[in-house]
């Protein structure tokens, strides 16, 4: 845990929300690259990831049209499992950064079902940015042998993951 906070800069935080970063940033040349190591872990991965990141994006829309009265415990259950299985497999293939992204994502979803509308929707936006990395990081890696995520996501991820009661101010997408 203490890794993850110094790899953390001081962010502003102002009227109790994060600025999100424009969608400019997405391809910074801040991203987080980390190479493949093991080929045959990464195709075992890769086959998962790319239909578990379709599943959770896919789900994530159906969790945005839902309102904030409704029983969501079946979704969340189901991306929950997504997300740990995507986190489990990265992890065993050696992708860490893409671990933690991930399990950074899981942990909001925790909070998911007790503060719908504070976490979810109050930052629907920045998770569905989230999971575009998520989504884009995993073609990368199938495209490119390595995994891309933009930092500035990345770091709000965790930022929000610590703290999901203080929103991602949406403020260029």
């Amino acid at each position: 845990e203490a890794r993850e906070e110094a790899a953390v800069p001081s962010m502003a935080v102002a009227s109790s929300t994060v600025s999100m970063p424009s969608a400019s940033s997405a391809l910074s040349i801040e991203d987080i690259i980390e190479s493949v190591t093991d080929p045959e872990l990464l195709e075992i991965f890769l086959e998962e990831a790319l239909e578990i990141s379709e599943q959770a994006a896919e789900l994530f829309h159906q969790l945005q049209g839902a309102g904030a009265k409704e029983n969501l415990s079946r979704e969340l259950s189901e991306m929950l499992r997504y997300l740990h299985t995507l986190k489990g497999g990265a992890r065993l293939s050696g992708l860490v950064t893409l671990g933690d992204y991930v399990h950074h994502l899981e942990s909001i979803y925790e909070k998911v079902e007790k503060y719908f509308s504070e976490v979810f929707l109050a930052n629907a936006l920045f998770l569905a940015r989230a999971h575009d990395g998520l989504q884009d990081a995993v073609l990368a890696l199938k495209n490119e042998g390595a995994v891309r995520i933009d930092r500035e996501i990345y770091q709000l991820l965790l930022r929000l993951a610590k703290n999901p009661l203080v929103p991602i101010e949406e403020k260029s997408l």
